[in-house]
């Protein structure tokens, strides 16, 4: 039977009278500045590959940071460095999480869930329960991963969360798996100066192997805008004051990787800030194109690149803060990741979902054994709280 356990979001009334103990240290760093750290990292890790690539390093932060609820020892540590550069306590990491995800909270074109996907063969800790629903607003659920409906389950929450974006993160679930620690981002909004579609025209687009023809989307406005010898830089508002959409156009006889390649280890991501900050209100004559894209990743090696080992090692993984009861070692088995968006005249929707899926390393599946009451056989009916048989047979004819 699946059991469903639903994490309030508001404190009882007499916990909120506990006076809650000051942090003595401010954190060196702010949760913008980490979270912007962490971003370039992850992009770094894997920018090379060819072809569209999309990450929500935002997703995968919020997934490895409840993950890290459940971690000890050097897992932990590890964790954190790569997290938040080790400027962190986890303390520190969950209470900044939960101010963010508080911060966001009454965005209507944001939306941001946290979930856990037990399997309910295992007693999971309260107390980690207790910190992903006080710091991450998160919600969990037991099922049986033996159930081939689970995945389904699993799949079904993950497209309402990223409003039909993303159909599904799993193909199934398993016995030996622990559990799913999802993280959902779903963004939708138009842009402050809408593109007409009666000046969207066909044309030529160079990407790095063939030339293919696109619809691009055309106004002149004014923008904020940058630009140096070698690049151009361009803001895009959306209607909701707080988002906006940059884009960022080398000369054309730089490659997009080879530039962005000039500002590996750098912080590029605040470099983007700085560049919103010296842009300047300008004419433009914009040709963007409409687009569309899809994309799945493993995380895993990127995260290994970080410093992140023991937490995918088993034998070396430390998550015994997620069990209640036994010693069962777990470890990540797999960061998988997936994004969409959609550019067009009206505005952009984009989504992602992070799944952080945990297993157990020593599970063995039992093997089944047959018993075919094809014979005479015994058989009771028993009071089990006084320990009393009710009735006893023997079955020798049916």
């Amino acid at each position: 039977m699946r059991k469903i356990v639903l994490l309030s979001l508001v404190l009882l009334a007499t916990g909120a009278l506990v006076a809650q103990p000051l942090q003595e240290t401010p954190p060196s760093k702010s949760y913008s500045e980490v979270a912007r750290t962490f971003s370039d990292h992850l992009f770094f890790a894997g920018y090379e590959q060819g072809g569209n690539r999309m990450i929500s390093p935002l997703s995968a932060l919020l997934a490895l940071s409840m993950t890290m609820n459940g971690a000890a020892g050097e897992t932990e540590s590890e964790m954190l460095a790569a997290l938040t550069d080790a400027q962190y306590t986890p303390e520190t990491l969950n209470q900044e999480s939960e101010t963010y995800l508080r911060s966001i909270k009454q965005e209507s074109v944001l939306d941001i869930s946290n979930s856990i996907w037990m399997n309910e063969a295992f007693q999971i800790s309260p107390v980690f329960l207790d910190s992903i629903q006080k710091h991450y607003q998160g919600v969990a659920q037991s099922l049986d991963f033996q159930d081939p409906s689970s995945a389904g389950i699993i799949n079904a929450y993950v497209e309402e969360a990223t409003r039909g974006a993303i159909a599904d993160i799993i193909d199934r679930t398993s016995a030996d798996m622990l559990m799913y620690l999802i993280n959902t981002i779903a963004f939708k909004d138009d842009w402050k100066n809408q593109f007409s579609g009666s000046d969207t025209r066909e044309a030529a687009f160079f990407g790095e192997q063939e030339k293919t023809t696109v619809p691009f989307m055309n106004q002149e406005k004014q923008f904020s805008y940058l630009e140096e010898d070698d690049y151009q830089f361009i803001v895009l508002p959306y209607a909701t004051e707080r988002f906006a959409f940059v884009a960022l156009l080398p000369d054309k006889t730089i490659p997009i990787r080879s530039y962005l390649a000039k500002h590996e280890g750098q912080p590029f991501s605040q470099m983007l800030f700085d560049w919103i900050e010296k842009s300047e209100q300008t004419l433009v004559r914009l040709t963007l194109p409409k687009f569309e894209s899809r994309y799945k990743e493993s995380l895993v090696s990127s995260l290994k690149t970080l410093g992140m080992q023991k937490a995918f090692t088993p034998g070396q993984a430390d998550f015994s803060a997620m069990l209640s009861t036994g010693r069962d070692p777990l470890h990540i088995d797999e960061v998988l990741h997936k994004s969409f968006i959609r550019v067009d005249e009206e505005g952009t929707e984009a989504a992602a979902v992070t799944a952080v899926m945990i297993r157990v390393t020593s599970f063995m599946p039992r093997e089944s054994v047959e018993m075919r009451l094809n014979r005479p056989f015994f058989y009771a009916i028993l009071d089990m709280q006084e320990e009393i048989p009710l009735f006893m047979g023997i079955l020798d004819t049916p």
